[in-house]
């Protein structure tokens, strides 16, 4: 099996939700008790290679496959 990088998994989530990435924060965030900032979502976004690359968290990934719409 192979492993999607939760980036690029992130990234996919939010393109095929047809959400902004200010869009798909602000559903991510409702009700949460530590709302994520846009800049760390854009972290989590930026490319492998890129010095501001954070690893995305399973969770995150979780909860918006929960928040998004999919088309």
């Amino acid at each position: 099996m192979i492993e999607v990088d939760n980036g690029l998994q992130l990234r996919e989530l939010i393109a095929n939700s047809g959400l902004t990435q200010a869009e798909a924060l602000a559903r991510f965030n409702r009700g949460q008790a530590k709302p994520m900032a846009l800049r760390t979502l854009k972290s989590y976004l930026a490319k492998p290679d890129a010095s501001t690359r954070v690893s995305c968290p399973d969770t995150v990934i979780a909860r918006m496959k929960k928040v998004l719409p999919q088309r």
